[in-house]
């Protein structure tokens, strides 16, 4: 298998996982729950604010976490989800690259 193959093959299955994996998002914070977006995204802030406590880190100012807060529920969106998958695809490209790298065999038959 030459480097081109493995790439299109590693690429191809990264892609069907990520298609897979956005649809069934989209379902569940969506359709199946539409509020479990706010709830992780208070999680998410909750879990944030306590690491800042446990590295000394002062208050932040109340427009900063709201701007927080909103960037965290913003994630949990259809246009989130549809942003996630784009940088997702971005990094999967990426991995294409270093697995079609490593998967790929060298021709023995063309060494003289």
């Amino acid at each position: 298998m030459n480097f081109g193959t493995a790439l299109k093959y590693a690429f191809i299955s990264l892609l069907v996982m990520l298609v897979i994996s956005t649809i069934g998002n989209m379902l569940l914070f969506l359709v199946l729950d539409p509020g479990l977006g706010t709830r992780m995204a208070d999680l998410i802030m909750e879990n944030t604010l306590n690491m800042m406590d446990s590295f000394g880190a002062g208050e932040l100012p109340a427009d900063q976490m709201d701007e927080m807060h909103t960037g965290f529920v913003e994630g949990y969106t259809a246009w989130g989800m549809v942003k996630g998958a784009g940088f997702m695809l971005v990094v999967y490209a990426i991995l294409a690259l270093i697995l079609g790298a490593i998967i790929k065999k060298k021709d023995k038959s063309l060494d003289y």
